[in-house]
């Protein structure tokens, strides 16, 4: 969308939501979806979701990208969040990528994290996983180590 980023061959479009469509509940696909219509609930793809400029989505959206033309009222969590020109986003986006075009609206808070791949887990005590500390980087007692204090 944006022209940044060649991430290869896109999928497929699986499943289509046209301009005259409204789902109220839960659009889950294991594939990508391009909505050009109305939900409202939730939505969650294995694949990318690609929200058109006439769509109008008020719902928790997750997917692998999420590319957005149109408006979402909702949060966001995507590996790669793009916002075009004529986006609106009113709630708060957890990913690892995050492009923003000029005249995209977006209100809300960023969260940005590692990628899931990248970032090991280690089980604790317990049933609780906690992730590894890499080489020392992460390590909050190494904090005054590198700011010089």
């Amino acid at each position: 969308m944006l022209g940044r980023r060649n991430t290869g061959v896109p999928e497929a479009i699986e499943t289509l939501i046209g301009k005259n469509v409204k789902i109220e509940g839960k659009l889950i696909s294991e594939g990508s979806v391009r909505i050009d219509g109305q939900v409202e609930g939730h939505v969650q793809c294995q694949g990318d979701l690609i929200v058109g400029a006439s769509a109008r989505i008020a719902a928790s959206v997750k997917a692998k990208s999420v590319s957005v033309s149109g408006e979402i009222l909702g949060n966001v969590t995507a590996g790669r969040v793009e916002l075009a020109s004529t986006a609106r986003v009113v709630g708060d986006i957890d990913c690892s990528e995050l492009a923003i075009e000029t005249g995209a609206l977006f209100t809300g808070k960023t969260q940005m994290r590692k990628e899931a791949s990248k970032v090991e887990v280690t089980p604790s005590i317990g049933n609780t996983i906690v992730p590894a500390v890499e080489s020392g980087q992460n390590n909050p007692d190494n904090a005054f180590k590198r700011s010089g204090a």
